[in-house]
Parts: structure tokens; sequence; C-alpha cells
């Protein structure tokens, strides 16, 4: 959500407890409230399509329960998606000083989803360093 005031992005994603029986079909609907348009969170919600892999790999049914080491792995992963909410993104990069030097360095950052992201390097006649998330892309994970 943008924030015109501060002109910023920030996430508002909103859990309560979880009072069912966990399953595929509550894992999911919970990972795909995540809105992010971007991919700005990208590199943070890779881990929950990862997860969502392991229960296809496991042939876990809709409404079968869930194993209990994954049940484990879903609570810690449940348990940080609170923490999103303390992302806020500039939607403006603006760089005070004469810019010296500007690099645009892109890599994938997950072993196991094709995860990329592009990062932009400025530095100043200062000797300011600057360094914003350019872009963040997910093309799916792979196990």
């Amino acid at each position: 959500m943008w924030h015109p005031s501060q002109d910023t992005f920030k996430y508002e994603i909103n859990t309560k407890p979880c009072r069912e029986l966990l399953r595929k079909r509550v894992v999911l609907s919970v990972i795909s409230s995540i809105f992010d348009p971007m991919g700005l969170l990208g590199p943070l919600t890779v881990r929950y399509q990862i997860f969502i892999q392991q229960l296809w790999l496991r042939q876990i049914s809709w409404d079968e329960g869930i194993p209990h080491d994954l049940q484990e792995t879903w609570k810690k992963l449940y348990r940080q998606l609170p923490a999103l909410n303390n992302i806020s993104i500039p939607r403006l990069v603006k760089i005070n000083g004469e810019v010296t030097t500007i690099q645009i360095h892109g890599f994938p950052i997950h072993q196991k989803g094709n995860l990329e992201l592009v990062y932009m390097y400025v530095q100043t006649m200062q000797m300011a360093n600057y360094l914003h998330n350019f872009f963040a892309q997910s093309q799916g994970c792979r196990l």
C-alpha cells in the first residue's frame, strides 16, 4: 500500500490466531493474502512458496492435516509474518549531491527459488553511498 504522506510503500499483513486444523487450504489462504504486486517482498516470501511446494511434493490433499514436522515449520513462518508490516520502501530514489558512480547489480538470492534481485548502488562526490532495492522478481521455486 502506498502512503502518500511519506511517499513510501508499506505492507499490511493481518494475522490472527489459527484455531482450525492446519491444512494445505489454510496455509495457501494465508500465503495468498500477502498482496505484493511489485514483488518487493520476494526475497522474504520465497520461503512461504517453498513451504507450499513441500506440501505438494508430499502429496498432501487440500483437507488433510499437515504432518507434525511441517506444522512446526509453518508455525515459525507464521510467527514471522507480522514483521512484514515493519517494512517501508521509498517510492522515489533521490540522490543528494553530484553523482560519480552508478552501478546496477543483479543476482539470484535463493538456492531453491528462481528469485532475482536488482540493486542500484550510487556514490556521490561527497562520498555518500546509497543502496536501493530496485527490483525483485520471483519466477517460482524449484526444489
